[in-house]
């Protein structure tokens, strides 16, 4: 199974909605993990199952507090994973700064964990880059994404946060193979911003590639925070973070297996739950398939 990790430097490009959204759609079942050190907010966005509030203290917290306890993480993952109406999995993160500081000693355990979940493929939202941003995490990250918007500022902080993260993941020989960025743009404006960064990125002499975009969809993220009553599966944003997990997968693939990507890479699965889980917070499943 694979790691991906989410994350951005300076602004708020949208981590967590299009870590919501890329894990929804996820051609494999996957587990959505908040690691965002300044706080999660999935428990305000996304009902459990039952319709009712996702629990805070079974996520992270109590993985955290087995890592105390046990060297057995990677078996009891699924013990700390609650489910969101549509079927998506979920860990939720600590509510606040205070909270990811009581944990952060247990960081190594709960990559380890992350890194062997023997059931489903893991997406990680680790928020903004900075000095508590659980590293152990992206050390083990099978890919790791940088999300930037197609700004001159936001480019310039991608650059900073690019030239603070390389030296901290070089122990690994494939540093430079698993850390890529994705645009936050436009759909009509999306290839010539991908090109734009990349172009950037190369004169700065940095050997990141440009992996994907995926829309800038206001509607879409209000309906991924719970504030939208219609179906999500055709927009903009949803559609892009399709797009991008078939990429990102038919990549993981390569690395995993010396055929051709495009004979080893999975294709999606049957299953409606990844779909649903896109109206998970107006708890109105979409129908796949006429089913």
């Amino acid at each position: 199974m694979s790691l991906v990790v989410l994350a951005a430097g300076k602004g708020a490009p949208g981590v967590t909605t299009v870590a919501v959204a890329l894990a929804a759609v996820w051609p494999r079942p996957a587990v959505l993990v908040e690691a965002d050190s300044a706080g999660g907010d999935l428990v305000y966005r996304l009902p459990g199952a039952d319709g009712r509030p996702l629990a805070r203290d079974r996520g992270l917290l109590s993985l955290a507090a087995a890592a105390a306890r046990s060297d057995r993480v990677p078996a009891a993952l699924a013990e700390h994973v609650q489910r969101v109406a549509g079927g998506l999995d979920v860990l939720v993160g600590p509510a606040g700064l205070i909270q990811a500081a009581g944990i952060a000693a247990s960081w190594p355990a709960m990559a380890a964990a992350l890194a062997a979940h023997p059931d489903a493929d893991v997406v990680v939202d680790a928020g903004r880059l900075g000095p508590d941003t659980p590293l152990p995490v992206l050390a083990r990250a099978d890919l790791v994404l940088l999300l930037v918007r197609p700004t001159v500022a936001a480019v310039a902080h991608l650059r900073a946060t690019l030239g603070w993260l390389m030296p901290r993941l070089a122990g690994d020989a494939r540093t430079a193979d698993r850390v890529g960025v994705v645009v936050r743009a436009d759909p009509r404006h999306a290839a010539a911003a991908r090109r734009e960064v990349a172009e950037v990125l190369a004169t700065a002499g940095l050997p990141v590639p440009v992996l994907g975009a995926v829309a800038e969809d206001p509607a879409a993220a209000a309906g991924l925070a719970g504030q939208w009553t219609r179906a999500l599966d055709r927009a903009p944003l949803v559609a892009g973070a399709r797009d991008l997990a078939g990429a990102l997968d038919r990549r993981l693939a390569a690395d995993r297996d010396p055929l051709p990507a495009s004979m080893s890479a999975s294709p999606p699965t049957s299953r409606s739950a990844p779909t649903a889980a896109v109206d998970a917070v107006v708890d109105r499943p979409i129908r796949v398939g006429g089913r």
